[in-house]
């Protein structure tokens, strides 16, 4: 037996597959094999494990509080769009009365 064509989507195969590469259907004259033990666990050493390891839903937020350091501060982001707020008003002001930065020259500060 050797090469043989996908049916569904046309690719050419080689013998030793027994899906297709592309679309992954399966032979068109084997059995699919049957998942053993064995190669769960030789997916888990390599990490194409097709279970989660979280906890969370698939919807829930993401904080990072876990692990003793929190990535996602609130207070920080919080600060960080009001600065950025802050800032555009400025620009606003200064473009509204013409005025450009000191130090750059411009109506939006670079430095």
């Amino acid at each position: 037996m050797g090469d043989w064509p996908c049916r569904s989507c046309g690719n050419w195969n080689w013998a030793r597959r027994n899906e297709c590469n592309k679309c992954f259907t399966t032979h068109p004259n084997r059995e699919a094999k049957k998942v053993t033990k064995h190669d769960l666990r030789a997916n888990q050493a390599v990490g194409l494990d097709s279970y989660g390891y979280g906890t969370a839903g698939r919807d829930a937020k993401r904080t990072g509080e876990a692990g003793g350091f929190k990535e996602f501060d609130d207070e920080e982001d919080s600060r960080r769009k009001r600065r950025a707020a802050e800032e555009k008003h400025a620009i606003a002001e200064r473009k509204a009365v013409k005025a450009k930065c000191e130090f750059c020259k411009r109506f939006s500060c670079i430095c």
